[in-house]
């Protein structure tokens, strides 16, 4: 559900903008940037970024559900230290985003929004992927007696 929302709203965004709220979302990019060694702060200026792409789209029921969404990503991070990188890679994805809506360029802001959405997801699988089967390791020691961690 939230995806073809985020994908909208940046279309919008990039229809809409302001020089300030395109200010703003560059500031929202800079402080991701600078944050990638402090991973609290970098998960809070991807919610600023993404807040300001909902703000820039001008539609405030659209603005309303991506915040209800977005809370509840950030709930899910926070309690289970998982779903969020502060790769590089994202760098990139949040510079094109906002090349493409300074730009004005509706489809681009849509697509680069799409690609970012599609690749985080990718990336939350492949850690949820990881995770399990680390745990599935530990419990089989566990279960053969082999404690590592204690060891």
């Amino acid at each position: 559900v939230r995806e073809p929302l985020e994908i909208q709203a940046a279309g919008l965004a990039a229809k809409r903008s302001t020089p300030e709220s395109i200010e703003q979302l560059r500031q929202a990019v800079e402080w991701y940037c600078s944050s990638r060694d402090n991973l609290a702060q970098c998960m809070e200026a991807d919610i600023a970024i993404h807040r300001a792409i909902a703000q820039m789209s001008g539609n405030r029921s659209l603005k309303r559900i991506l915040q209800t969404f977005q809370d509840l990503v950030s709930e899910y991070r926070r309690n289970r230290q998982t779903g969020f990188t502060n790769s590089p890679i994202v760098e990139v994805e949040f510079q094109e985003l906002l090349k493409a809506i300074e730009q004005g360029d509706e489809d681009q802001a849509r697509q680069a929004m799409a690609r970012h959405l599609q690749v985080t997801k990718q990336r939350a699988l492949v850690e949820q992927i990881k995770d399990r089967t680390e745990q599935h390791f530990k419990d089989q020691d566990r279960d053969q007696g082999l404690d590592l961690e204690t060891s």
